[in-house]
């Protein structure tokens, strides 16, 4: 739902930011453009509207300021939906630019492909999560070709009372909407899981990536093996 608009001038809006006329109406251009407001031609003015996207964005600004002000790292879950993605995440994960990151920082080799997820409420989105990930990996050349830089973040799907460790990844340069993300794991997570699309999931995030959030990988089997699945005592937390 789109928060209604104000009707304001453009001199009178221009003195409420400390801008010029014109740079005013640049940012405007880019705030329409980027879909967080919207602006409608008045008599009098223009009504400018937040966007459901800028309310989400601001939204996760607000939440960013205040993991940035609290002493207290807390953890992020939510439910999100499995669904198919165009079926490429297998060759990126295969390629060593990113393997080599992933092995030293995550302490595990990808299997090779993504999970698809689409988070199922209004917050976190993807911007929010990327926001907030800890580790990157920069752009790169590989067969003649520039890999886009990406960030990650330690994560766990879980089903039931069985929870896979991974990460969820946020590349650069994205087909995706702002409500899909992608999950890595050193197993499938679909056959580990058994999971099909429409299924519901609970990720959970730890923000700052933590190792205590899924222990030191160097300890840990999915270190030397392929996978650990962890039972749940308890039902999933919901957000």
């Amino acid at each position: 739902m789109e928060k209604r608009g104000e009707i304001i001038s453009s001199t009178k809006l221009a003195n409420a930011a400390g801008l010029s006329q014109q740079e005013t109406a640049r940012v405007l251009r880019l705030l329409e453009s980027e879909g967080i407001i919207s602006r409608n031609l008045v008599k009098g003015g223009q009504e400018v509207t937040l966007t459901e996207r800028g309310m989400r964005f601001l939204e996760s600004v607000r939440l960013q300021l205040e993991d940035l002000l609290s002493s207290e790292v807390k953890n992020t879950s939510f439910e999100a939906l499995v669904s198919s993605g165009l079926g490429d995440g297998a060759y990126y994960m295969s390629l060593e630019g990113y393997l080599a990151e992933f092995v030293k920082k995550l302490g595990f080799k990808p299997f090779p492909g993504t999970l698809n997820l689409k988070i199922t409420g209004s917050f976190p989105n993807r911007d929010y999560l990327a926001s907030i990930s800890k580790y990157k990996i920069a752009a790169f050349e590989q067969e003649g070709r520039v890999m886009g830089a990406l960030k990650f973040v330690r994560a766990s799907v879980s089903r039931g009372e069985e929870e896979v460790p991974g990460a969820l990844i946020f590349p650069e340069r994205t087909h995706h909407s702002n409500d899909v993300i992608e999950f890595i794991a050193p197993v499938k997570v679909r056959e580990q899981l058994g999971l099909k699309d429409g299924d519901s999931v609970v990720v959970r995030v730890s923000p700052r990536g933590q190792r205590s959030f899924l222990g030191d990988p160097r300890r840990t089997p999915e270190y030397r093996a392929p996978c650990r699945l962890r039972a749940r005592n308890a039902s999933p937390a919901r957000p």
